[in-house]
């Protein structure tokens, strides 16, 4: 009977400590979720990618030429 109420009691205390973890992962991501946030991530990505774009493109063009 002791074995029992031990594991049920260590299962609690993970249980609890799970979702008190998992509430605050949770609490600081919606934070820093915010619209601006978002937005300013996605211009950032955008940027990168056109970056990444234009320098194949001048490669390719520099490329072409000394052919």
């Amino acid at each position: 009977m002791i074995r029992r109420f031990f594991w049920f009691l260590l299962g609690a205390v993970a249980g609890i400590t799970g979702m008190s973890w998992l509430k605050k992962t949770m609490t600081s991501l919606a934070d820093r979720m915010t619209p601006a946030n978002i937005a300013d991530a996605a211009i950032h990505s955008l940027t990168a990618v056109v970056n990444k774009v234009v320098s194949l493109i001048q490669l390719g063009i520099a490329k072409y030429r000394a052919s």
